[in-house]
């Protein structure tokens, strides 16, 4: 999708919104990453070092996933997702929290982080956000007890 068009799709998407709708965008077929740096080497006149060819300029190395980072990104929080009359714009519908209740969660997330308190801020995000699953230790490299 070009520029053009997803700016098109998000002016659309704009039109469309009420009463703090959110919205999940279509913007086409997946692109590897791969491919992408491939093509950005590419496109800077360069060549890609690889087997085939051990001469190029620069090698792209593949590092693995640090602690917390995913393969894929989720859209949206819950499964709640609706159509609408654009086959490229979907509609989710995503628990409200009032401001009171959001004011208070931020204050109690402020104590729990300025004391390093994990349980509590796991706690707190499981509370608010639907499907909320923490199921790894926690891994802090600036943190050191």
């Amino acid at each position: 999708m070009t520029i053009e068009e997803a700016s098109q799709l998000v002016i659309q998407a704009g039109a469309m919104g009420k009463n703090g709708d959110i919205f999940v965008l279509d913007m086409g077929e997946q692109i590897k990453i791969t491919q992408l740096a491939e093509d950005m080497i590419r496109l800077s006149g360069m060549t890609v070092k690889n087997q085939e060819n051990p001469d190029g300029d620069i090698e792209i190395i593949y590092t693995g996933l640090r602690p917390g980072e995913k393969l894929y990104e989720e859209l949206f929080i819950g499964n709640k997702v609706s159509r609408t009359d654009h086959d490229q714009i979907m509609r989710t519908d995503e628990n409200f929290v009032s401001l009171p209740d959001l004011e208070k969660d931020l204050a109690d997330l402020t104590k729990a982080i300025e004391s390093y308190n994990f349980d509590l801020i796991i706690s707190i995000m499981g509370k608010r956000i639907d499907g909320f699953n923490h199921d790894q230790q926690i891994i802090d490299n600036l943190f050191f007890h």
